[in-house]
C-alpha cells in the first residue's frame, strides 16, 4: 500500500510525528524538497520524514520517486519504506 500524507504538521505545530493509523508495513509518498517551484504540498526532506517516524517506526528506506501527473512535468518525490516496530 502507498500512501500520500502530510508528515509534518503546519496546521498542528504541537504535533511533530506521525500518528495516523497506518498499516503495519507502510510505504508513504511526498513532494520532496528537490521539487522546483512553490506550489502545490510542502516539500518535506528526508530529515523530517525520519523525524516524524522516530518512535514506534523502523525506517526501512527512502529512496527518491517520481509522481507522474497528467497536467504537467513529473513530480520530484521520495517514497518512504516503513515498519511499526
Amino acid at each position: 500500500m502507498v500512501g500520500i500524507r502530510k508528515l509534518t504538521p503546519e496546521r498542528d505545530p504541537g504535533q511533530r510525528r506521525a500518528t495516523h493509523p497506518f498499516p503495519p508495513d507502510q510505504r508513504e509518498l511526498c513532494f520532496s524538497e528537490r521539487q522546483p517551484g512553490d506550489t502545490g504540498p510542502r516539500r518535506v526532506t528526508q530529515a523530517e520524514i525520519r523525524a516524524s517516524f522516530d518512535r514506534g517506526w523502523q525506517v526501512d528506506s527512502i529512496e527518491p520517486a517520481t509522481i507522474e501527473i497528467t497536467i504537467g512535468p513529473d513530480i520530484l518525490a521520495w517514497l518512504a519504506c516503513l515498519t511499526r516496530v
